[in-house]
C-alpha cells in the first residue's frame, strides 16, 4: 500500500519538521554512502544538500544534490497558490546562490500539483542546475526495501514521545527502590554521556569559554594601534583567525540549542583549532607588556583556553561517535539510578529506553531480550533501534538505549560476542545512543574492542553534592556530628544511613538520632531490602522472614568455608532452594538490589559472588554465629580458640576482621552485658576493646568503661589508620545525649542529666581526660575536641 504523506500530520509535533525528518532519513539511508549529508541551521534554500564523491545513483563525483522540504498543501484543484509558488521559487533561487556548485535541486511536497505547477517547476532552474520533484509516489519508491524505516513513520514502528514516555514507567518499575529522581546529582560520569547525546546543556562549558575569550580577541585588536606595524599586522591576522574560531564554536552551541544533532555531530567533526601558533601569541603578549598595555593580561590566557576548548572539542566528539558507551563501576555507585535517570523524559524531546541486563537468559539474543521490555510491541532488535532513530530524528536528540547492569545476566560472559556484533551496525542509527553499565570487574569480559569506557568513581566535591542532597531530603542536621565519611562515596551506603537515620522524614533530626555505629545501618538495611523483596509485585512472594534465613545460610556458608567469594551456582543453590527459574531467583534479585556483588572467573563459564560490603558480611556473618548461640554457652563459644584463630590469626578467615566488629557490636545487643573484649586471647583483647568505642553508648556497661581508661591514657596512633581512642570520644559526647535526652522534644536548652543516667562513655570523660593529662608527653593535640565534624 502506497504511503500518504499527509497521515505525518498525525504525529506529535511540526509537521515540517516530521516531513524534513522523514526526507532526510530518505537520502542517509539511500544515499548516504555516496558522500557527506550536511546541513545548516537556516541553510538557505535547502535542508542538507550531499556532495556526491562516490559514483552511484546520484552520479558521478563532483555533483552536488540538495533537498527542500515544503509542507505545501494544495487546493480542491490541486494548484499551488501564489504564495506557495513564491515560496518555491524563492528556495531554488537561494539554493544556487549560496550551496557551492549546485547541481541537483529535489523539491520534495507532500501532494503532486497540476500539470502546469509540475512544468512551471521544471522551469525554475537554469543552465547546468536539474529541478527535480518528489511527491507521494516519489517517496513510496524511496521507501522500496527499506520497510523498517517506513514503519517507524507510518506504522506499528512508529515510537511516540508519550508512548516512550510509558515504557519508560514500566521499565523502572522492578528497580523504583534504586531511583529517587529527587535525589539525582550531576556527576562527571553524566556530562561525559550528555555530550555523547549532544545534550544542550553538554554545551555549557563551551559557552563559558566563548563568553571568556570573545571579550579578549576585541582587547586584544584594541590594543594594536599601539605596535609596530609588523607587530599590529601578525596581531590583526591572530584576532580574526581566533575570532573565526570562536565563530565556529558559537555555531556548534546554537545547532545544540536548537536540538539538530546532526549538524552538531558534522560541526564537531570540521572544527579546525586555530592556525595562530601559541608561540605568536606569547610574543604579542610580550609586546604588550613591553608597552605597558593593560590588554596583556587579558590575552595572556588565550593559548591555553584554546588548548582546554580543542581538547573538549576532541572528547565530545569521541564520545559521540563511539558505537558503544560503557558506564563501569563497583557495585553501590549508582549505576542504575544514573541510567534510569538519563532515560526519563522529564526535561528531555522524549524520553530514552532502559532496558535491564538481567532480563538475557543463557543462549539467548539479543531480539529475545528487547521482546522482554514492557509496553513495546517489537520482536527484532534492530527494528527497535530503527523506530528510535526516527524517533529521535523527529524529536530533534540522541535516544540513549541503556541496557543496565550486564554483569546481572544469567550468564555475563555471552554479552561480548552479542555487542560485538552490534556496534558495526550502530553506525546506520545516528540518532541512537547505546550505553551499557557493568561492574568494574566485568568490563574485560563483556566489552568489545573499541567501547569507550566510563569510570564511575565519585570525586570528593561530588560526595558533598550528594550529602547535602541526601541529609536536605532525609531532614538531617548533622552539625557538629560525626559521620563516616569514608563509606560516603558509595550512594548506596549514604541512603542505608540516612534510612537508619530518619526513615520517616517527618521533623528534622540532630546528631543525637545518627546512627552511632555501622550495625544499625546494616540491620535496617536488611530489614528493607527483605520487606521490599517480599513486595514485589512481579515475582512470586517470598516472606521477608525466609529471604533473611537465606542470608544467614549464605553467611555461614561463606564463613564454614573460609571464604570472601563463592561460585554463583553455589551461591544460588543456598538462595533458591527449590526455585529453579532465573526470573525468579532469590539469587538475581539480590544482585539486582546491590546486595550481592558478582563477577567473571578467569577461564571458566560460571562467576562468583560476595556481598557488597565487607562490613556487611562480618554483620551478616557475626548474627549467624550469634543466632546459634543460648546464653549458656555464649562465653565458651566466643572464647574458642579455633574462632579466634579464624578472626584474627595468621590463617584468618578473609572477612575475619570484619566478622570481629560485627561481634562486639552485636554481642551486647544479643546478650546483655556480655561483651566480646572480656573473652578474647590476651594477645588479641586490647584491639579488641578499642572496638566497643564504636559500640552505641547504652549497650556499654561500667566495667568496659572502666577498661577502656588504661587504653585511653597508653595507646597512641600506631601508622596503621586508627584514629586515638579520645577522637571517637569527642565525637559520642557531641553526637550521643543520654537515653533520657533522646527524642523528647523541648522548647529551651535541656537541663542536665542526673549523673546516675548518664551514659558510660559521658561519664568516662573526665577520667580519661585526667588520665591522659597525667602520662607524660601527651600532646594536647591529641585531647582537643576537633571543631569541624570528624570525617574517616
Amino acid at each position: 500500500m502506497m504511503v500518504d504523506l499527509t497521515d505525518l500530520a498525525k504525529l506529535p509535533g511540526a509537521v515540517e519538521k516530521t516531513f524534513e525528518a522523514l526526507t532526510r532519513a530518505i537520502v542517509s539511508r539511500r544515499y548516504g554512502a555516496l558522500g557527506t549529508l550536511r546541513e545548516r541551521r537556516n541553510q538557505p534554500g535547502v535542508e542538507f544538500y550531499l556532495p556526491v564523491e562516490h559514483p552511484g545513483e546520484l552520479g558521478n563525483p563532483g555533483r552536488v544534490w540538495g533537498w527542500s522540504c515544503k509542507w505545501l498543501i494544495l487546493n480542491n484543484r490541486n494548484e499551488l497558490s501564489r504564495s506557495q509558488r513564491a515560496q518555491i521559487e524563492d528556495s531554488v533561487t537561494k539554493a544556487i546562490k549560496y550551496v557551492d556548485n549546485l547541481t541537483d535541486f529535489v523539491l520534495c511536497l507532500p501532494q503532486r500539483p497540476a500539470k502546469d505547477d509540475e512544468t512551471w517547476i521544471d522551469s525554475l532552474g537554469p543552465d547546468g542546475v536539474t529541478i527535480r520533484q518528489w511527491y507521494t509516489e516519489n517517496f513510496d519508491a524511496e521507501l522500496s526495501g527499506h520497510d523498517e524505516l517506513r514503519s517507524t513513520f507510518f506504522d506499528d514502528l512508529v515510537l511516540t514521545p508519550d508512548q516512550l514516555a510509558n515504557v519508560h514507567k514500566r521499565s523502572v518499575a522492578p528497580i523504583a527502590a534504586r531511583w529517587t529522581p529527587q535525589l539525582h546529582t550531576l556527576h562527571h560520569v553524566e556530562r561525559a554521556i550528555d555530550r555523547a547525546l549532544l545534550r544542550p546543556q553538554a554545551f555549557l562549558p563551551l559557552q563559558h569559554y566563548v563568553d571568556s575569550i570573545g571579550p579578549r580577541i576585541q582587547e586584544l585588536r584594541a590594543s594594536l594601534d599601539t605596535l609596530d606595524t609588523d607587530d599590529r599586522e601578525a596581531g590583526m591576522a591572530a584576532a580574526d583567525d581566533l575570532d573565526g574560531f570562536v565563530d565556529g564554536l558559537r555555531e556548534i552551541i546554537h545547532a545544540a540549542s536548537v536540538l539538530r544533532p546532526s549538524e552538531v555531530r558534522e560541526r564537531l567533526a570540521s572544527q579546525q583549532p586555530p592556525t595562530t601558533s601559541p608561540r605568536t601569541l606569547r610574543r604579542l603578549v610580550i609586546k604588550l607588556r613591553n608597552r605597558r598595555r593593560p590588554e596583556a593580561l587579558a590575552v595572556t590566557g588565550i593559548g591555553a583556553d584554546v588548548r582546554d576548548i580543542v581538547g573538549w572539542l576532541h572528547t565530545a566528539q569521541k564520545c559521540a561517535e563511539a558505537p558503544l558507551l560503557a558506564v563501569v563501576a563497583p557495585a553501590g555507585q549508582g549505576k542504575t539510578h544514573l541510567a534510569a535517570q538519563l532515560t526519563s523524559p522529564t526535561g528531555q524531546p522524549t524520553a530514552g529506553l532502559f532496558i535491564q541486563g538481567s532480563g538475557l537468559r543463557v543462549g539467548k539474543t539479543l531480539d529475545d531480550l528487547v521482546r522482554r521490555v514492557p509496553g513495546l510491541r517489537v520482536d527484532r532488535f534492530e527494528d527497535l533501534l530503527e523506530a528510535l532513530n526516527s524517533a529521535g530524528n523527529r524529536a530533534g536528540c540522541r535516544v540513549p538505549l541503556i541496557i543496565d547492569g550486564l554483569n546481572e545476566a544469567e550468564r555475563p560472559s555471552e554479552w561480548q560476542t552479542l555487542l560485538a556484533e552490534l556496534a558495526p551496525a550502530m553506525s546506520d542509527y545516528p540518532y541512537v545512543a547505546v550505553i551499557v553499565t557493568l561492574r568494574n570487574t566485568l568490563a574485560e569480559h563483556a566489552l568489545p574492542a573499541g567501547t569507550v569506557c566510563l569510570d564511575l568513581a565519585w570525586h570528593r566535591p561530588e560526595v558533598a553534592d550528594i550529602i547535602r542532597v541526601y541529609f536536605d531530603h532525609y531532614r538531617i542536621d548533622a552539625a557538629d556530628a560525626w559521620l563516616p565519611i569514608g563509606n560516603f562515596h558509595n550512594p548506596l551506603f549514604v541512603r542505608m544511613y540516612c534510612e537508619a537515620a530518619n526513615h520517616e522524614r517527618r521533623v528534622t533530626v540532630g546528631a543525637e538520632a545518627l546512627p552511632q555505629s555501622l550495625i544499625g545501618v546494616f540491620e535496617l538495611y536488611r530489614n528493607r531490602v527483605a520487606e521490599r523483596l517480599e513486595h514485589d509485585p512481579a515475582r512470586i512472594l517470598v516472606p521477608a522472614d525466609q529471604i533473611k534465613r537465606n542470608l544467614a545460610a549464605l553467611a555461614r556458608h561463606m564463613w564454614a568455608q573460609g571464604v570472601r567469594k563463592l561460585s554463583s551456582d553455589d551461591a544460588r543453590a543456598i538462595l533458591d532452594v527449590g526455585q529453579q527459574t532465573w526470573d525468579e531467583s532469590l539469587f538475581r534479585r539480590l544482585v539486582e538490589e546491590g546486595v550481592l556483588f558478582r563477577e567473571e572467573i578467569e577461564g571458566f563459564d560460571d562467576t562468583e559472588c560476595g556481598f557488597l560490603f565487607d562490613r556487611f558480611a562480618g554483620y551478616l556473618i557475626a548474627d549467624a554465629i550469634l543466632a546459634r548461640t543460648t546464653y549458656e554457652q555464649v562465653d565458651d563459644q566466643l572464647a574458642d580458640a579455633m574462632l579466634w584463630r579464624s578472626l584474627r590469626g595468621e590463617q584468618s578467615h578473609p572477612l575475619g576482621e570484619d566478622v570481629t566488629v560485627g561481634l562486639v557490636a552485636l554481642l551486647p545487643r544479643r546478650f546483655t552485658k556480655h561483651h566480646l573484649w572480656r573473652v578474647a586471647p590476651a594477645e588479641h583483647r586490647s584491639d579488641t576493646l578499642a572496638q566497643e568505642l564504636e559500640t552505641e553508648s547504652g549497650f556499654l556497661d561500667d566495667e568496659t568503661v572502666d577498661a577502656l581508661v588504661p587504653l585511653a591514657a597508653h595507646r597512641r596512633p600506631d601508622g596503621s589508620g586508627r584514629r586515638h581512642v579520645l577522637s571517637r570520644l569527642w565525637e559520642v559526647r557531641r553526637a550521643a545525649p543520654p537515653p533520657t535526652e533522646r527524642h523528647v522534644p523541648r522548647p529551651g536548652p535541656a537541663p542536665p542529666a542526673p549523673p546516675a543516667t548518664r551514659p558510660p562513655l559521658d561519664r568516662m570523660g573526665p577520667t580519661l581526660l585526667g588520665a591522659a593529662h597525667s602520662r607524660p608527653g601527651t600532646r594536647d593535640r591529641h585531647l582537643e575536641p576537633q571543631r569541624q565534624p570528624h570525617r574517616d
